[in-house]
Order: C-alpha cells, then sequence, then structure tokens
C-alpha cells in the first residue's frame, strides 16, 4: 500500500482551478486544507503585513498535515 500525502500544495495562477481543487483533495484524504488567500487579506481585500503573513503560513507549514492553494510565489 502507498503512503498517504500529508502536506500538499496546489499552486497556480488567478482563475486555474486551484480553490475548487484544494478542498477536494483535502476533503478525500481528510486533510485540513488552508487557502492562502484567506491567510493573507483580511475582510474587504485589506492586505496583511508581509511578515504577518509569513507567520501565519509558517504555523501551518510546521504541522504534519495541510493542503494550501497558493498562487504567491514569495
Amino acid at each position: 500500500m502507498q503512503p498517504q500525502p500529508s502536506r500538499i500544495l496546489i499552486y497556480g495562477v488567478t482563475g486555474s482551478g486551484k480553490t475548487t481543487l484544494a478542498p477536494r483533495i483535502a476533503g478525500r484524504l481528510g486533510l485540513p486544507w488552508h487557502s492562502v488567500d484567506d491567510l493573507t487579506w483580511e475582510e474587504g481585500w485589506i492586505e496583511v503585513p508581509p511578515e504577518i503573513q509569513r507567520e501565519r503560513i509558517a504555523e501551518i507549514c510546521a504541522q504534519p498535515a495541510w493542503v494550501l492553494d497558493s498562487a504567491y510565489s514569495s
């Protein structure tokens, strides 16, 4: 039996379908899903300062299992 992946990054340009695909994969594998948009933008599309963005994402990446969808290069 193949080991199940536990950390999956769905990366693509805006409109490519990553926010549709990521929760489907997470649901099928029983992993938590996080949209990077939710970590980098507050309500009303107010940008979170970059250092806080990095802290939020680093906290998730330190976990043993996750699915992230992102289009950000840094």
